[in-house]
């Protein structure tokens, strides 16, 4: 694992040796927490410092009795074998002051070190001012209390011959360097930073507590006293921290101090803490099924006493299987979890209370489905909303609650939406509306107006959508029900921005009464309605506020469903800008999702790979086309057709882009707009007849009609690259078709250019760019053969100076190819770049050797 974070104190340890090199040496005290990294420091500055020193190496170790003068007598190695204990202390002294000079003297873990090594570093350490030495001692300072052996020996060197190297714990954005941005803020809860479990946690993915630290945690642990042991057993079961008083209360206070001495805990004012979240999972990992039982019993019957938070009380509760306790608290802790925005830990709160549903009465319990469902839906876990939803629905009928009825009909036509599932939304929401239709007036069919308005303007039709949505806020504003008002702004705000005169400014109503009144979903869906209607106006400077705001709103708010589709949508404005690199980043969660989001991300995806000329692209669009046929709507099935119509075109086959065009036009409900325009554009370029040009748009009417210019020139305006490309690529001069080639190879659009060189080749252009290499573009990061020679030497944790020598270059030819590895990989350390290289399969999965790309 790179070092990271420790220039500062390699560079205290290279300032303290070339004092010593000069005649003035020192020790220096490397200390920090066990796993901070003082092995790995040390010997990171003697490999530096290798060449000019000589270096002795001791180690102290953790024996229930020390080797006397263990760390010396490994420095003397086999001579030692015969000397008594000031025979070994002499011929340190005396190692130390022969020539060659400077040297350096390591002793690891002093912690452990007996009492007579300890003699010797004291003795050391007094006459160590006027020798060419640096002595390096490293000890656990969470080991080494105020009375400590070790501290009275280092307080009789001279504070002048002392250095002191502190190491804390690696930072958040350290752990993100290693642990990717996206896993950095659970690694970094999970280790507190610690060097040695960051990276062991990262060598065990899925492995909640690695074997290797399970073993070190439990080894200090069993140095401890009965107290001790008591102690440390039930803080493990109390997660993030336990106060005094819980442990008073739990009848084991009396061994905090043990534990604190060793270091296990630490405590802070009235709380007590293990230095990590990892190392208080390694100590509840250790503890018998019915151990830990007993001990979360315990934990829960004192703070069910002092009433704190409930989800505290649900986790002991259901860890102690207590499942009166779990039905009593789930509910209320769900509840807190929800007036926080904490969705996804509220619907685990109900998941809990519900598998003890037969402690609650029909009511209370279709309450809690209820509630569930929502949640669900919120956390983007719509399998289980809907599975929750067809409960609620089927309890409502039997209770004959038409009221409560056609509102959870509403949630589940909603669900049925996000899940892809197009006719059954639309039924759903019908019925909805036939609950209510004919009671007077009421929030619930305003709420079902609102939902069909939804649907509606979702299939692209916009009258409909801006009926339903206006009769659902006449409703709205007569009873005064805000949340509906904002969400049916929102829907006519955007249906009417989809049509001329194409304003939004109901839609911004809708974000800006969405916000005032604290409604966190209705705002999320007007971000995102606001970022995806710039991008599909091709107005991506605008867009990009509502993508950086809906983004960060929806993290901050938990909202997982709202912010999979945001992340969708951003990947397509980044594609269409030829950001096709962050467009493939923002793609990651999306395309894991169960909903909707998964076909936007499919098929932005398949664009992207059939731009590229990736094999996999008509596999990824057919994925796309399935889920959009399900969904049936127009939003889903245009872009995807018109992705296809592409696919088909760029491969030869334009008979099937003409079909594909000419089906999806005909599903068409009778409006433009932009993926109208597109579709047509495809047709008339596929040869078809009867192509529509009565709704298409600029630059797709220019382009249509074989005005490469003003097509390419408004491409450019816009800020759409390939499409500029694409259109410079219909003129019949060379000079237009080079500036093309030079834009494809840019983006890496492998088929279109391979398509503008035919046409140069045709012309008899002698002097046409090759482009990329063939390696390099069938690389997946599009390496070079001597940057993925040089990623392959990373991989085997060679120095620059040694791949230099190996491959025969300079040593600041090869730091430049390791910067354009990194960039081209889009990390920042080379033991990311060594991870990206073996995930995308550019190296080998287990040795450090580069295979060229196949």
């Amino acid at each position: 694992m790179e070092l990271l974070e420790r220039h500062t104190q390699l560079a205290e340890l290279a300032a303290a040796f070339r004092d010593a090199a000069a005649g003035q040496g020192s020790i220096a005290l490397v200390t920090g927490e066990a796993g901070v990294g003082k092995t790995a420091l040390v010997r990171e500055f003697v490999e530096r410092e290798a060449a000019t020193a000589r270096i002795l190496w001791g180690l102290c170790d953790d024996l229930l009795i020390p080797r006397p003068l263990g760390p010396l007598r490994d420095m003397l190695g086999h001579a030692s074998g015969e000397l008594d204990l000031s025979g070994v202390v002499d011929a340190v002294l005396a190692e130390v002051s022969r020539p060659p000079h400077p040297v350096i003297a390591v002793i690891e873990d002093a912690h452990w070190a007996d009492q007579a090594s300890l003699d010797a570093i004291r003795f050391l350490g007094r006459r160590i001012a006027r020798t060419p030495v640096l002595v390096v001692v490293t000890y656990r300072s969470d080991e080494v209390p105020a009375d400590h052996p070790l501290r009275l020996t280092l307080g009789a060197i001279p504070p002048a011959d002392v250095r002191r190297v502190r190491l804390a714990a690696l930072s958040r954005r350290s752990v993100a360097q290693l642990a990717g941005q996206a896993d950095a803020d659970a690694v970094y809860q999970l280790t507190g930073g610690n060097p040695f479990f960051v990276r062991e946690v990262l060598a065990a993915p899925g492995v909640d507590v690695p074997s290797t630290v399970q073993d070190a945690v439990m080894a200090r642990v069993g140095r401890l006293g009965a107290d001790g042991h008591a102690c440390v057993e039930l803080a493990g079961v109390v997660p993030s921290r336990a106060e005094q008083w819980l442990l008073d209360g739990c009848g084991v206070a009396r061994g905090v101090d043990e534990a604190a001495r060793l270091g296990i805990l630490r405590v802070d004012g009235d709380v007590v803490s293990f230095s990590n979240e990892l190392a208080r999972r390694a100590v509840e990992h250790s503890l018998a099924p019915g151990r830990r039982q007993e001990l979360n019993q315990r934990v829960l019957e004192v703070l069910e006493g002092r009433d704190p938070e409930p989800a505290r009380l649900v986790h002991h509760a259901v860890q102690a299987h207590a499942e009166a306790a779990v039905a009593r608290f789930a509910p209320l802790a769900a509840r807190r979890a929800i007036s926080l925005d904490s969705h996804r830990e509220a619907a685990d709160h109900l998941e809990h209370a519900l598998r003890h549903e037969d402690r609650y009465d029909a009511a209370d319990l279709a309450d809690l489905l209820d509630e569930y469902a929502r949640e669900c839906h919120l956390a983007g876990r719509h399998e289980r909303a809907k599975s929750a939803g067809l409960r609620v629905v089927e309890s409502h009928e039997r209770a004959a609650d038409m009221q409560r009825l056609g509102a959870s009909l509403c949630l589940l036509s909603e669900v049925y939406w996000h899940l892809g599932q197009g006719h059954e939304a639309a039924a759903t929401s019908m019925r909805a509306i036939a609950v209510h239709d004919q009671q007077p007036a009421s929030r619930e069919l305003a709420r079902a107006y609102s939902q069909q308005a939804k649907l509606a303007m979702v299939d692209g039709r916009a009258d409909d959508a801006i009926a339903w949505g206006g009769k659902a806020v006449e409703i709205a504003r007569r009873l005064g029900d805000v949340e509906v008002l904002a969400h049916s702004l929102i829907t006519m705000g955007y249906a009417r921005w989809m049509v001329p005169p194409f304003n939004h400014e109901l839609l911004v109503d809708g974000l800006e009464l969405a916000l005032a009144e604290g409604l966190s979903h209705a705002a999320a869906r007007a971000y995102n309605n606001l970022a995806a209607g710039h991008t599909h106006h091709s107005q991506y400077a605008h867009a990009r506020p509502f993508f950086d705001a809906g983004l960060a709103f929806c993290e901050a708010h938990d909202l997982i469903t709202a912010l999979n589709l945001m992340s969708a949508n951003r990947a397509e404005w980044n594609l269409e800008q030829g950001l096709w690199a962050d467009a493939e980043r923002d793609l990651q969660g999306a395309l894991a999702t169960e909903d909707v989001s998964r076909i936007v991300a499919l098929r932005v995806l398949g664009q992207l790979r059939t731009r590229r000329g990736d094999p996999e692209a008509a596999k990824t669009l057919e994925q796309a086309q399935q889920l959009a046929e399900r969904s049936a709507y127009s939003q889903d099935l245009l872009p995807v057709a018109c992705a296809r119509a592409e696919l088909a075109w760029l491969t030869g086959d334009r008979d099937g882009a003409r079909r594909i065009a000419a089906d999806a036009l005909e599903r068409v409900p009778g409006s433009g707009g932009r993926w109208v325009s597109e579709l047509a554009c495809w047709l008339r370029r596929a040869g078809g007849h009867g192509v529509p040009t009565a709704n298409v748009d600029e630059p797709y009417t220019s382009q249509m009609a074989g005005r490469w210019q003003e097509a390419a020139a408004r491409w450019a305006e816009l800020g759409r690259p390939y499409e500029q490309a694409d259109a410079l690529a219909g003129a019949p001069d060379a000079g237009p078709l080079l500036d093309a080639l030079k834009i494809l190879d840019r983006l890496g659009a492998v088929p279109r250019a391979a398509m503008v060189r035919w046409r140069l080749a045709e012309m008899g252009i002698a002097l046409i760019p090759r482009g990329p290499r063939e390696v390099t573009r069938t690389n997946p990061a599009g390496l070079t053969v001597r940057q993925t020679e040089v990623l392959g030497l990373l991989a085997e944790d060679l120095t620059y100076q040694q791949i230099a020598e190996r491959l025969h270059l300079s040593f600041k030819t090869v730091d430049h190819h390791v910067s354009a590895v990194r960039a081209k990989l889009e990390v920042s350390s080379r033991g990311d770049a060594v991870a990206a290289g073996r995930r995308m399969g550019i190296l080998g999965p287990e040795d450090g050797g580069a295979g060229l790309p196949r």
